[in-house]
């Protein structure tokens, strides 16, 4: 299953946000009561609890 087919149907978008030196800048739309939230910032602050 690719990236496209996971979120296809759902209401979070990913897209390639901007590209520049072989590096990819990912963008990440979703409603707001959805968090979204990359994992070495959670690891950060370990009072933050999943929903």
């Amino acid at each position: 299953m690719t990236l496209a087919e996971l979120f296809a149907d759902g209401p979070i978008e990913i897209m390639a946000a901007e590209w520049a030196h072989n590096q990819i800048r990912i963008g990440i739309a979703a409603p707001q009561e959805i968090r979204i939230m990359r994992e070495e910032l959670r690891n950060i602050d370990p009072g933050m609890e999943d929903d």
